[in-house]
């Protein structure tokens, strides 16, 4: 894995400990919103090793990184409406936010399987 991905990777984990940690609704959004930017960060370094692939390796490669990014958008529309949202408005950012930590570890995974040149 690349340095700088594993950077990004360790970036979005704290910023995700911060976050479950957060005692208060501002602290939360502050962290997540962090996290976020992180998270595009992570993928467009995804998307630098995916170029470099050949084939149906890019092609899956960019089909996992869309779905990825298609998770984080959810993340972000969903802590966009938890500003005055009830408990069940941050359950569902958390659940978006665990959704995607757990696939971007798959996709993390499947790289790593499948080293680049």
């Amino acid at each position: 894995m690349a340095t700088g991905t594993n950077e990004r990777v360790v970036d979005a984990a704290g910023q995700s400990a911060t976050a479950d940690l957060a005692q208060d609704s501002r602290t939360f959004l502050e962290t997540v919103a962090t996290e976020l930017c992180n998270w595009d960060m992570y993928l467009e370094r995804l998307q630098v090793r995916a170029a470099v692939r050949a084939g149906s390796a890019r092609e899956q490669a960019e089909a996992k990184i869309s779905q990825l990014r298609g998770q984080r958008n959810e993340l972000s529309q969903r802590l966009g409406g938890v500003h005055s949202a009830t408990e069940e408005g941050w359950t569902r950012v958390q659940a978006a936010r665990d959704d995607l930590e757990r696939s971007a570890a798959e996709v993390q995974a499947w790289f790593e399987q499948r080293r680049e040149p």
